[in-house]
């Protein structure tokens, strides 16, 4: 049998000490995170100027690749040449025999020492490419190290006092902390996909064409041609001036930080109306007033999620939304004529299912109950969406 005196209040575990060991701990993740985000930094000026050195590399390569052909041009030419004195020997003078044995001899000496560097540079640019795969992957590595030590350092910065609650919601605060760098990276793929998509290959498109209309104008070709071309060209700046526009509202709106609330999810709205054929509708009630900014960016990301899945997945051909302001709260109700879906379906699916619909669903929920307000979802399949959000304010 155990010994009841086992767990006596004299054998407790004495608080301070257990204090000052985390305090000591924290402080050697503390120096250990600076010491590793050095080395990224490090090792992120090494990568940009590594990345210089091979763009260099391969220009050379292809100017001796060049000169290789040239050189070759000229050989074959010496070679033909010293064939034709060799056959009508008695024609030529003792000079130019001489000389044209001289030149192919010393064209073949430079060819040879070409293709030499020509190998000895693809050799470098190939041992530069596989550094600069190697240095990518410590930064990513140091960058990872560094977001688990900071995990850990939060974790144990609650001291004593919250380590058995911890300890108790560890899973929990572990698949919120999971999302949330889920949600980051996906943010991250997205724009950089926007990016990649839309503005960086108008922005290639426009350099060709650019260099286009000079070859026109030094060609002297007429005027209207020129003209339609710039004409081409200037649409094309718009266009890619109004795709990062939307790039940067999407980031950060600042129709939101600028007038507020109401008028961010009604840019939303126009959005969604103008990259899809489903018409949207917004109605206001109570006074209209900001909010605490928090609040304000959290609402606006989860009508934004709300309104994606309108667009992506409801297959609906009208939405509204409503918001109605009062003293303490503010309700915002989001509703669609779409498809449907069983709402406890796709939040358990959430859980453990990367699709994005379930995993935004499961974000918008985790949003709203942070700021301490409720969201709910009401929906059937065939018969439309309804989601209504309550969350208690505080006015800027």
């Amino acid at each position: 049998m155990a010994d009841d005196n086992h767990f006596a209040p004299s054998e407790k575990v004495d608080v301070k000490v257990v204090d000052d060991i985390l305090e000591k701990t924290i402080d050697n993740i503390q120096n250990g995170k600076v010491q590793i985000f050095e080395i990224a930094e490090s090792a992120r000026t090494e990568y940009d100027q590594m990345q210089q050195e091979l763009k260099e590399i391969k220009n050379k390569v292809r100017e001796v690749i060049q000169e290789v052909d040239n050189l070759e041009k000229k050989c074959h030419q010496a070679k033909v040449h010293l064939a034709d004195v060799s056959k009508h020997f008695d024609t030529y003078s003792e000079e130019d025999i001489k000389e044209a044995y001289e030149q192919a001899s010393d064209l073949r000496a430079r060819l040879t020492i070409m293709k030499e560097r020509e190998q000895q540079l693809r050799n470098h640019r190939d041992s530069t490419e596989r550094r600069l795969k190697n240095l990518k992957k410590t930064i990513e590595k140091a960058e990872n190290i560094v977001n688990q030590m900071g995990v850990i350092e939060n974790y144990l910065s609650q001291g004593l006092g919250g380590l058995q609650e911890t300890l108790e919601d560890l899973e929990k605060r572990k698949a919120i902390g999971l999302k949330i760098i889920r949600a980051q990276e996906e943010e991250r793929r997205r724009v950089a996909r926007e990016i990649h998509d839309g503005p960086a290959q108008n922005l290639a498109n426009m350099v060709l064409r650019t260099e286009y209309c000079e070859k026109l104008i030094d060609a002297n070709s007429g005027t209207d041609e020129i003209k339609e071309e710039l004409g081409e060209l200037k649409q094309q700046v718009r266009t890619n001036l109004k795709d990062v526009r939307k790039i940067i509202f999407d980031l950060r709106p600042m129709t939101l930080d600028d007038l507020g609330l109401v008028p961010a999810i009604r840019k939303l709205i126009q959005g969604v109306e103008e990259e899809s054929n489903i018409e949207g509708e917004l109605k206001t009630f109570g006074e209209e007033k900001r909010l605490n900014r928090y609040i304000e960016i959290a609402l606006f990301r989860t009508v934004q999620e709300a309104l994606n899945n309108i667009k992506k997945h409801s297959g609906a051909k009208r939405f509204w939304v409503k918001t109605d302001f009062s003293n303490d709260t503010i309700h915002i109700i989001i509703r669609d004529d779409g498809k449907g879906f069983n709402p406890e379906d796709k939040l358990q699916d959430s859980e453990d299912d990367s699709d994005s619909e379930h995993f935004g669903i499961s974000n918008m929920k985790e949003r709203v109950e942070s700021l301490g307000g409720e969201i709910n979802f009401s929906s059937k399949p065939k018969q439309g969406t309804k989601i209504s959000i309550k969350v208690p304010v505080f006015v800027n």
